[in-house]
């Protein structure tokens, strides 16, 4: 009886089955390899045939083996895997077998180990946030809902310059692939540095009878060390920071620097976004410094970062904007967090507002009915609201 196969964004982990993906080294023949994580049976791999060096080995995981990995005192009959964590397993194995090198179940087991360690921690300290892909899914439905579509939508995002925001799994070009062009309004930290002006530009590109959409975000790192605010970039063996701007900005405050104030940013033109940020920073360095722990402190000031792009960004949009032909504009608003996840998982996003905004009607906030409307998210969402207002 053939195991049925399940869609990465299953939020049933039971039974999945991956497929391992990647390209074969030149002149190896293309080999059809699956690898199956069940609930049921021991851990086993199979003795090399002449048929598994053309199929890499079928490896059957036991899911009670990996009841600890989100946290000392988790309950083996609920503990489930993120699909994620089975698609970067499936590609780190992947692309060992195929550069020759085999893995024992050991191996394997504490490279999924090391991936939904990650994800427990993602969720812990953002509560709510999840793959991009299953973000977009459930942003569409609403925009459809109301009207929103890529043909009659102009796109903006302001999140971080920081390539490591804008890989192919990454929140930024799933909705840029998904919206079409897209408005820049970020600079460092995902703030809206362009401001007034930068909102007018796009605000004038508007379609006739359309509407915009924006989506902002600060970022954040989770390294393969757990750490947060930390992130290992392609080509570098060390965790470099994640955000760099507010980290640095952090640090300024700590060391006791001079704060520079409205005048000395005008005297800064070469590097007025960081002397503006380090300005934010310093009005809340004492709430971050406070808590306990590195990673504690790491995701406060993301937090804190979240809520300053916020305020800018109330000041700059502007609701009474109309078309060309002076018809009234819709302007949906989704801001939240963008958590660079170790590679080769895909970017999480931890929704925090997502609003439709339009003159002389009420603000409709869809933020719960889009990303918390069953049941089992309703303490993520508690807590959510808990950690940011």
């Amino acid at each position: 009886m053939k195991t049925p196969s399940r869609s990465a964004d299953s939020e049933d982990s039971e039974g999945v089955v991956c497929q391992i993906s990647g390209e074969p080294r030149a002149g190896r023949a293309r080999s059809a390899t699956r690898q199956s994580f069940t609930s049921d049976g021991a851990a086993r791999v199979r003795s090399p045939t002449r048929q598994s060096l053309r199929q890499r080995d079928s490896i059957s995981v036991k899911m009670g083996a990996f009841s600890n990995i989100a946290g000392d005192g988790e309950d083996e009959a609920n503990m489930k895997i993120h699909p994620a964590v089975f698609e970067a397993t499936s590609s780190v194995v992947g692309d060992l077998y195929n550069k020759g090198i085999s893995l024992s179940y050991e191996r394997a087991a504490e490279i999924l180990t090391k991936y939904q360690k990650a994800c427990s921690l993602a969720s812990g300290a953002f509560p709510g946030a999840r793959d991009g892909k299953v973000i977009l899914r459930q942003t569409q439905q609403l925009l459809l809902r109301e009207g929103f579509t890529p043909e009659n939508t102009l796109f903006a995002q302001s999140c971080c310059s920081d390539e490591i925001n804008h890989g192919e799994q990454d929140i930024t070009t799933l909705f840029g692939n998904y919206m079409g062009e897209a408005f820049m309004l970020g600079g460092l930290a995902g703030v809206p540095f362009t401001g007034k002006t930068g909102f007018g530009a796009f605000a004038a590109h508007i379609p006739d009878d359309g509407h915009l959409f924006i989506l902002f975000a600060p970022h954040v790192g989770i390294s393969e060390s757990l750490h947060i605010g930390k992130f290992t970039r392609a080509g570098q063996v060390y965790e470099g920071h994640a955000c760099g701007a507010a980290i640095g900005a952090l640090n300024y405050c700590i060391e006791g620097k001079p704060v520079p104030d409205n005048a000395s940013l005008g005297a800064n033109p070469h590097d007025y976004q960081m002397s503006w940020i380090i300005s934010q920073i310093a009005q809340v360095v004492d709430e971050i410094v406070a808590l306990d722990t590195e990673n504690e402190r790491q995701a406060e000031l993301t937090r804190q970062m979240y809520k300053i792009s916020k305020a800018f960004l109330d000041k700059m949009v502007d609701v009474k904007i109309t078309d060309l032909h002076g018809n009234a504009v819709k302007i949906c608003l989704l801001g939240g967090i963008q958590i660079n996840m170790p590679r080769p998982m895909p970017g999480f996003f931890q929704p925090l507002l997502f609003q439709i905004l339009e003159y002389g009607k009420p603000t409709k906030d869809v933020l719960e009915e889009a990303f918390f409307s069953s049941s089992i998210d309703a303490p993520a969402f508690s807590a959510m609201r808990e950690s940011i207002y």
